[in-house]
């Protein structure tokens, strides 16, 4: 199992073997060390700064790099404020 949550810019806020690169909208996890080969479930909550949940889907896989992509922010200013995950296998 691996866990964290990490902000809008994806800098780390909890959980460790993992770092985030963010780009456009789309945040990309790499797992260190990688998980073994094995069929995961993934879970997800992201949440804006007016605490809307925030729409997020997800490709690539966990041994080459999870990407999540966010959903639409509302155009007053909403924010992102965290983006949570829980793998499991």
């Amino acid at each position: 199992m691996r866990h964290g949550c990490f902000d809008s810019g994806g800098v780390v806020q909890s959980g460790s073997g993992y770092s985030v690169s963010a780009s456009s909208g789309a945040y990309t996890l790499s797992f260190n060390p990688a998980p073994g080969a094995g069929n995961y479930t993934v879970l997800l909550d992201g949440r804006t700064s007016t605490g809307r949940a925030l729409a997020l889907s997800t490709s690539g896989t966990v041994s080459t790099g999870l990407t999540l992509t966010r959903g639409w922010l509302d155009a007053g200013g909403e924010t992102i404020t965290r983006i949570c995950f829980m793998l499991v296998r």
